[in-house]
C-alpha cells in the first residue's frame, strides 16, 4: 500500500514536471514567434515618425521660401509697378 503511493506521487510528480516543461516551451515558442511582429511595428513607428518630422521639417522650408517672396519679390514687384510712367 505505502509503496503504491509513493509511485502514485512520483507518478504525479512527473507528470507534473512534464506538464510545466511542455508550457513552458510553448510559451517561448510563442514569444519566438511573436517577436518579427513587435520588430515590424517598432519600424512602422520610427518610420512614421521620421516622416513626420521630414514634413514638418519640408513645411517649414516652403513657409520660409513663401514668407522671403511675399515680402522681398511681391513688394518690389508691386512698388515698380506703382512707379508712374
Amino acid at each position: 500500500m505505502l509503496m503504491n503511493r509513493i509511485a502514485a506521487m512520483k507518478k504525479s510528480e512527473t507528470s507534473r514536471h512534464l506538464r510545466s516543461s511542455v508550457l513552458t516551451g510553448l510559451l517561448i515558442a510563442v514569444l519566438l514567434a511573436a517577436l518579427p511582429v513587435a520588430v515590424w511595428m517598432d519600424l512602422t513607428n520610427l518610420a512614421e515618425a521620421a516622416l513626420r518630422r521630414q514634413a514638418s521639417d519640408l513645411n517649414s522650408v516652403i513657409s520660409s521660401v513663401r514668407s522671403y517672396y511675399a515680402s522681398n519679390v511681391v513688394g518690389r514687384v508691386l512698388a515698380i509697378l506703382a512707379l508712374p510712367r
